[in-house]
């Protein structure tokens, strides 16, 4: 098999079989199953994939409602997104599986990097399928989509909102902003991908024999908890409000959650499902306060887990910044257990 990258000619190709097969379901759903409902499930959609990082992650749902109260959209309207991603909270919004099928098709080797590349343009297909189809159901209407379009229907937008609804325009849509060159940040200094800047600090901290492969692996997984929580953003965006996020998920998995990690095992989305089953169970005979204190045992990384993952990636915040990245101002001491708690929570400590 051939070994190649999906380059851009590949990703307008992807884009439009799957904005093609996208919206031809989304019309067929409206004639066979007739329901006032089905333009604002349209843009509630729409709206969610218009929120997919270029990562092809959807943001936390605190995230999520940041982005759209600051775009002005409605209680109603950011109601309906966030019970569309609750939808989607066990599953991504374009399957691999159904990328891995049109990358095939293509002629493209299904490889990590090349579904990397192809989420967000799925996310942005439909979208634009999304947009398309309730134009067509409403010639001449203003569609409201109060969010920047994803970047790839600029690119390769092939559905012609416009030209369906007879020019009617797309409002109340936020400017889309000039793309930032990845090698370079905003704030100064060095950018790119925040698991990549990761990966540089932990083997350049290898290099320097200030850590060895079992400390490497630790730092890995405080890194892959904060990617999968918020992304891989950009290292020079990462803000306060995301390690908010990330200690977040640290309270919802399980205590022993290393086992999901395993090749096979469903990783992260497993694990949240586990601790959810966990949640919803019962005991006879248990009082509320029973049923607390017994999910607490099981649910909730340790503090002194959780304090450790904060310094791990505190050390690869600061380390990056020696390395000339972007130097971020970021709080991690409010974000700890303090030494009461541990005992509290832990009786080893």
């Amino acid at each position: 098999m051939k070994h190649f990258q999906i380059g851009r000619d590949g990703l307008g190709k992807l884009y439009k079989a799957l904005a093609e097969d996208a919206l031809d379901r989304i019309v067929g759903d409206r004639l066979s199953l007739p329901s006032p409902y089905h333009d604002r499930i349209n843009m509630a959609h729409a709206r969610m994939c218009a929120l997919v990082s270029q990562n092809g992650h959807l943001p936390s749902r605190n995230r999520a409602l940041q982005l759209m109260q600051a775009a002005g959209l409605g209680t109603d309207e950011i109601m309906d997104v966030i019970q569309t991603m609750d939808v989607y909270a066990d599953h991504p919004v374009i399957t691999d599986g159904k990328l891995a099928v049109h990358l095939q098709q293509l002629g493209v080797p299904v490889t990590a990097e090349n579904l990397t590349r192809a989420r967000p343009v799925g996310a942005a297909a439909m979208t634009d399928a999304c947009l398309a189809a309730t134009v067509e159901a409403n010639p001449g209407a203003a569609i409201h989509l109060g969010l920047p379009l994803p970047t790839a229907v600029g690119y390769f937008g092939q559905l012609g909102i416009a030209a369906r609804s007879g020019g009617a325009p797309l409002t109340n849509s936020v400017e889309k902003p000039a793309v930032v060159p990845p090698s370079l940040s905003t704030l100064g200094g060095i950018d790119g991908p925040f698991g990549e800047v990761a990966e540089a600090v932990i083997k350049r901290k290898m290099q320097e024999a200030q850590w060895d492969e079992s400390r490497a692996r630790e730092v890995r997984a405080s890194v892959a908890l904060f990617i999968h929580e918020n992304g891989d953003l950009a290292f020079s965006t990462v803000q306060q409000h995301h390690l908010f996020e990330w200690t977040g998920l640290m309270n919802r998995l399980p205590k022993r959650y290393n086992h999901f990690m395993v090749k096979g095992q469903g990783g992260f989305v497993a694990a949240l499902a586990a601790a959810a089953i966990i949640r919803a169970s019962t005991v006879e005979g248990e009082t509320a306060e029973q049923k607390k204190q017994r999910v607490a045992k099981l649910i909730g990384l340790h503090s002194g887990t959780r304090n450790k993952h904060i310094s791990w990636l505190k050390a690869i915040i600061e380390g990056a910044r020696g390395a000339g990245y972007t130097k971020l101002s970021l709080d991690f001491t409010s974000l700890r257990h303090g030494a009461k708690q541990v005992r509290k929570t832990d009786k080893r400590k």
